[in-house]
């Protein structure tokens, strides 16, 4: 791994770490949160977990908790903290900076910098990362499947496919919504090579080596296998792989209008960009939107991107509007549902970052003078969303 970008991967880290960590106990559990701690608790002292197809998720978010409570030497459940639960989602979320030397040479050194300190600084990425829900482990699969797919992409090797498979699969075992995501994939991927193809007159001709359709079943057996271990209990619970096909028809119904939870499509984007409770600050993470607008340009234009492959930026533009108008236009909205959508935005800023100061020296040094001033910004909305937490903050209220 080239020095430089070690360095910046092993400063955001520490931002990461030092940004999540603190004060975990302080906000009071939401009540998703203790539901999750009772049921975590329930497989804990009485090795008892069956998937519940009408509510809570999947099985991801107990094991993971399990594993890293045998790790640790926990005590018993009712000495189990919130700080201690909390600890398990903030893995996670340090682990979308420790995931990102995968994808490196298709954002560019520069640009994995710039994305791993947006995902260390990001309001929402931390004020999430400290919450005892699934959301966080659906991102980081997400990105871990995705990151493996890229992988083998470059490479055709089997363990990259398998590794995509195993994340795919961890996906599925998260939350009910990961179809969203594989589907988007799935659609960018398609509209990319047509662009590739079709548009993109000045794209060289590229010769990869063909996809092995062995490989591809080898992931899809490696997908299933974790979805029929996790979701059955390690085969104690045999209807479980069935139940998380048929727990579709309860959120279908939940998507399409039967919940407390139906807000307008500009929701999620109001709370990240301008957002404003009486008697309290502005909240907004817009500057990264902007960014990410610009990165996504330089990919359809070819120009500005530092090393970055062209290719690979419009594959991660055109999944990340596809899954923001997805999320957006479904009615059915809770306020952690954007960190997948939000965790593409973050990516592509991370190009637009680099894009901002390819224009000479001396405004190079200006640019990343500005830039830096502006993730500090982002850490300044952290802070505030810290002292607020024990009331709430503009992450959790809704309208």
């Amino acid at each position: 791994m080239n020095k430089g970008l070690a360095l910046g991967l092993l400063l955001a880290t520490s931002v990461a770490l030092a940004l999540r960590c603190p004060r975990l106990e302080q906000r009071p559990m939401h009540n998703d949160e203790a539901v999750n701690a009772i049921k975590f608790g329930q497989l804990w002292e009485h090795g008892l977990y069956k998937y519940d197809p009408d509510e809570h998720h999947g099985p991801a978010l107990f094991y993971s908790t399990l594993a890293i409570a045998r790790l640790t030497s926990s005590p018993d459940f009712d000495h189990l903290t919130a700080t201690k639960l909390r600890l398990v989602t903030v893995l996670f979320g340090v682990g979308l900076v420790l995931l990102l030397p995968l994808i490196a040479d298709g954002l560019g050194r520069g640009a994995t910098v710039w994305a791993a300190l947006f995902t260390a600084a990001s309001p929402a990425m931390v004020f999430y990362s400290r919450y005892y829900i699934h959301e966080m482990l659906l991102v980081f699969f997400t990105f871990l499947a995705l990151a493996a797919g890229w992988r083998y992409w470059r490479t055709r090797r089997i363990g990259w496919a398998l590794l995509a498979g195993a994340a795919t699969g961890l996906m599925h075992s998260t939350k009910e919504t990961f179809f969203i995501s594989l589907a988007a994939a799935a659609l960018a991927l398609g509209l990319n090579q047509l662009w590739n193809r079709r548009l993109d007159a000045s794209s060289p001709p590229v010769r990869a080596a063909p996809i092995n359709l062995r490989h591809l079943y080898a992931a899809l057996a490696v997908w299933l296998l974790v979805v029929v271990v996790a979701f059955s209990s390690f085969f104690a619970n045999a209807s479980g792989p069935l139940d998380s096909v048929r727990t579709y028809l309860p959120w279908l119904r939940r998507a399409e209008g039967n919940s407390p939870h139906i807000y307008p499509w500009t929701f999620y984007l109001h709370r990240l960009l301008f957002f404003h409770v009486a008697n309290g600050p502005i909240w907004t993470e817009a500057v990264l939107l902007v960014l990410a607008a610009l990165g996504a340009m330089a990919g359809f234009a070819r120009k500005g991107l530092a090393g970055a492959d062209a290719s690979f930026v419009r594959f991660l533009a055109f999944y990340t509007c596809i899954l923001t108008a997805a999320y957006s236009f479904i009615s059915y909205k809770t306020p952690w549902c954007l960190l997948s959508f939000w965790h593409g935005t973050i990516l592509l800023a991370g190009v637009g970052a680099v894009v901002v100061g390819m224009n000479g020296r001396g405004f190079q040094c200006r640019a990343e003078g500005v830039l830096g001033g502006l993730a500090s910004h982002l850490l300044h909305e952290r802070d505030g969303a810290l002292s607020t937490s024990a009331t709430g903050t503009g992450w959790e209220r809704t309208p």
